[in-house]
């Protein structure tokens, strides 16, 4: 159940470039919440409601968050109970946006509104009111946080996105998802066995993956819409590392052959389309550039392995590292400009992007043994897992090796996390 009034500006001007190489936080701050209707304690209240959006909007990486105390308490009554919003006033605080929300509860109904404010221009840029479920409040959270993000930097945000990935909080390795900002975890799987490199499909429906249930690498799928998980290829041996074309139409798995590891090309019931490499060495871990016309992927055909690029048909082979002495686990970013992989340097793993000329490398990591990059489906952030002697858990980092923040928590290890597409229309 959805309902609300139309933004105040269809289209988003631009206020924060956050592919900038030279990012800066936008001040925005966060008017105490009007609250119209009842509460329910321990799930919906004005404190819980604030908390909510200031630490989500605070995650993102893009904001400065001015809240609470350092907000004039007369700047706050006058919208707590005047409904009046003194922009120019805002300056004094250091503020560029004013976002200032309503919100409450009717009949197992949650309703808020918001109103996203230009100090410098003095107006009002968006506007929106929202409502549903009491029960289903992070769709609403979601929803929200995702437009006021677009408003300031021109896309949406990625709250309506999840994180796959292995842990062995039960003493097995099962599969498990979590929300971007690391509610929601639901665990997946429940075989018992080894499972291992989840990985989602183009349109969030299905997660493929490979499992040790029948005591041989098997890659199976599971479908969202269907409720069901399906065995999709079995051959003895080695199923592993699938990744999935953007299409959707085909999976490129790493299998076993009688000369080493290839990659090979499945359609979604499994049957082998093409064998795409073939060497005398090991070629595994492949990922689809976002036009779906080439693949990087891991081979020690040189002696180390190391990150090569080729064409969705196995053509034109090109190295594209030749730094470090073993690199790994190749992703392609869907903005097309850069692949991240996992290198050893200095004795540890650490997360490292390359250009696709193979002559820019940022090496985005330090502490701990970082593997397992994923990108964000904007190419805003990379999820990884970092192992310390505290433990192994799911991390996220803006895309440039800012911002890191821990996402999963709990106990057990935590690894080789998957990033969804958005799962929700704009």
């Amino acid at each position: 159940m959805w309902g609300g009034f139309l933004p105040v500006k269809a289209h988003a001007k631009v206020y924060l470039d956050i592919y900038s190489p030279n990012i800066r936080k936008i001040n925005i701050a966060v008017l105490p919440v009007r609250w119209q209707g009842n509460i329910i304690p321990k799930s919906i209240t004005p404190e819980i409601f604030e908390n909510r959006i200031t630490r989500d909007l605070w995650i993102t990486g893009y904001f400065n968050i001015i809240s609470g105390k350092e907000i004039p308490g007369y700047l706050s009554a006058a919208y707590t109970y005047h409904n009046q919003v003194n922009l120019a006033r805002f300056k004094s605080v250091g503020a560029e946006f004013v976002l200032a929300p309503s919100a409450g509860v009717s009949q197992g109904v949650f309703s808020m509104e918001y109103h996203l404010y230009d100090v410098a221009l003095r107006k009002e840029i968006a506007g929106q009111a929202l409502k549903g479920s009491a029960k289903a409040l992070d769709r609403i959270y979601h929803r929200f946080e995702n437009r006021v993000i677009y408003f300031i930097t021109g896309s949406n945000g990625v709250f309506d996105t999840k994180l796959a990935f292995v842990s062995t909080r039960t003493g097995n390795k099962e599969i498990y998802t979590i929300d971007f900002d690391g509610r929601n975890l639901h665990r997946v799987t429940r075989n018992g066995s080894i499972n291992l490199s989840p990985r989602w499909s183009p349109n969030g429906q299905k997660i493929s993956f490979t499992s040790y249930i029948r005591r041989n690498p098997d890659l199976y799928v599971i479908d969202f819409i269907r409720g069901k998980i399906t065995l999709l290829s079995h051959q003895i041996g080695l199923n592993a590392a699938p990744a999935w074309s953007p299409d959707g139409r085909h999976i490129a798995l790493t299998m076993r052959t009688p000369s080493g590891s290839e990659i090979f090309l499945v359609n979604t019931k499994g049957k082998k389309i093409r064998q795409l490499t073939k060497s005398r060495r090991d070629d595994l871990s492949a990922s689809w550039s976002p036009d779906g016309k080439r693949m990087a992927f891991v081979s020690n055909r040189s002696g180390r392995p190391q990150i090569y690029i080729m064409n969705a048909d196995g053509s034109g082979v090109k190295r594209l590292t030749f730094r470090g002495t073993y690199n790994v686990a190749p992703v392609w970013s869907p903005r097309n400009d850069r692949i991240a992989y996992s290198g050893i340097i200095d004795g540890k793993f650490q997360i490292c992007t390359v250009s696709l000329d193979g002559q820019t490398i940022h090496v985005l990591t330090s502490i701990g043994n970082n593997q397992s990059p994923s990108w964000s489906p904007d190419g805003r952030y990379i999820t990884y897992s970092q192992a310390t002697r505290r433990g192994t858990k799911v991390y996220v980092m803006n895309f440039d090796g800012n911002f890191k923040r821990q996402v999963s928590r709990g106990e057990g290890k935590d690894s080789s996390p998957s990033w969804s597409p958005h799962l929700e229309k704009p």
